[in-house]
């Protein structure tokens, strides 16, 4: 509903008129002005955030497109191509926005954590990729890793609250122990688990709404009891 000018006028003469009955003159050039901003703040309208690609770029951080390969993952270093492989050359955010996706392509390799890296998606599109050494950690809505093909191997601790989706025909191999929380699906492909705790002690759903239990499996390594 919209707020005319003429009546933001008489709020505004009310809030006056109380405000300087039962707190003084210092409260007479603020409070029409703050309910006037509450009003038009609530007439704002609702921004979607958009979901940010970023393109690993490891082994040559100048190659375009991104070559992939192996590298460090930090938040220094522009390794990364924004948007597209063939983007501008960025750092990986430090601050997870929730809406954050890491796409690993190119020719594949070991990339090595350094500290916390925070993702809402991961997507692996050829195989043989290996994350090792600090932690990722799933942030935002539905967090994801998809492996298109073959198998990616996330052998460094995975935190969060909000869960794991498996997608993609390939295989997620998780070897650490972690500790995210809100369960795991397999919504596609293969899941293995090659620690005791690498499903950290949640739930595992094999399939979801949208693809059934027909083309999910759960597999676990030699090391599990």
């Amino acid at each position: 509903m919209g707020i005319t000018a003429k009546q933001h006028d008489r709020t505004a003469h009310f809030s006056f008129r109380h405000c300087r009955a039962k707190r003084g003159p210092l409260c007479r050039a603020t409070a029409g002005s703050a309910l006037l901003l509450l009003a038009l703040a609530a007439c704002l309208p609702t921004v979607a955030v958009a979901q940010t690609t970023y393109f690993w770029n490891g082994s040559d951080p100048a190659a375009s497109p991104a070559a992939g390969g192996t590298g460090t993952w930090d938040s220094v270093t522009a390794n990364w191509r924004q948007g597209s492989d063939t983007g501008t050359a960025v750092l990986w955010p430090a601050a997870g926005a929730g809406t954050d996706e890491a796409i690993f392509a190119g020719s594949a390799g070991t990339v090595t954590l350094s500290g916390t890296q925070t993702a809402n998606q991961l997507g692996f599109t050829v195989t043989d990729y290996t994350l090792t050494g600090g932690t990722l950690d799933l942030d935002g809505t539905a967090p994801a890793i998809s492996v298109t093909t073959g198998t990616a191997t996330i052998a460094s601790p995975v935190s969060g609250s909000a869960g794991l989706v498996k997608t993609g025909a390939g295989t997620l191999v998780l070897s650490a122990a972690n500790t995210f929380t809100g369960g795991t699906t397999i919504s596609a492909g293969t899941l293995q688990l090659n620690a005791q705790a690498a499903a950290s002690n949640e739930t595992i759903t094999l399939g979801d709404g949208a693809t059934g239990t027909a083309d999910v499996q759960l597999t676990l390594g030699t090391n599990i009891d």
